[in-house]
């Protein structure tokens, strides 16, 4: 089978590949482009991710509503290697269970997003996972970041409520909140852990957050879990008061 002709819109082009280029979008004119909301079925990162590629990928003038079901794999595929990367950032990619020790099956589930990533990538010239990025997904580099003020004091709070002793009430929040996430990992088919850590769940028996930006703030909370279990363990804190 011939290899797909590959469309760039580099300044390094050859004359007949900027042609081709050109050809195609002539060719494509006539097609609608891709909708910039994203479809329903995509939530949290995934649907950020459509919204803001999508005015990029419609100027490029040969991307359509043909190459959907593309990048709605790459949202998803993006998605799920956020949510493999926070959780090993959590866990570990080695955790403790009962004395043993165990490989965390976030890092394959990482392995396997990351690929899936670079490959559906490929398909459109403004969409690639760097060396450097991948670098950074695997462990191997530490990327610093400026931070605003407010998001800098929140970090702090969180990190202090660490070093605090529990309080009785604080225990009986804590044993609430892990009798929610036991029955959101049997429900789901997880190990509890995958949901939220012991120090995750004390870190909100401590703090009891009540924005989303305090939720957001306490260590664990990625974003994706943030969109999954925001609402059930803010229920039990409110519950709990």
């Amino acid at each position: 089978m011939p290899r797909k002709a590959k469309i760039t819109t580099s300044i390094n082009d050859e004359s007949y590949q900027r042609q081709r280029t050109e050809a195609l979008k002539e060719a494509n004119a006539d097609i609608k482009q891709l909708p910039k909301t994203a479809p329903k079925h995509l939530t949290g990162v995934a649907s950020r991710l459509w919204t803001t590629l999508v005015p990029a990928l419609n100027k490029l003038g040969y991307i359509t509503v043909a190459d959907k079901s593309t990048l709605e794999a790459f949202c998803i595929n993006y998605s799920v290697m956020r949510e493999a990367y926070e959780n090993i950032k959590d866990v570990g990619a080695i955790y403790e269970n009962s004395g043993r020790y165990y490989k965390n099956p976030a890092t394959a589930v990482l392995n396997d997003a990351t690929g899936k990533v670079k490959s559906l990538g490929g398909e459109f010239p403004v969409l690639k996972v760097t060396e450097i990025g991948a670098r950074v997904l695997k462990g191997q580099l530490v990327v610093e970041k400026r931070l605003n003020r407010r998001v800098i004091a929140q970090q702090k709070v969180t990190s202090a409520a660490t070093g605090l002793k529990m309080s009785d009430a604080d225990n009986r929040l804590f044993a609430q909140l892990k009798k929610k996430r036991l029955e959101l990992a049997r429900a789901s088919g997880l190990p509890p852990f995958l949901i939220f850590s012991d120090k995750t769940l004390m870190n909100m028996a401590i703090l009891r957050p009540k924005t989303d930006e305090e939720f957001l703030a306490i260590s664990g909370v990625g974003e994706k879990k943030f969109d999954i279990y925001h609402e059930d363990f803010a229920t039990v804190i409110r519950d709990n008061q």
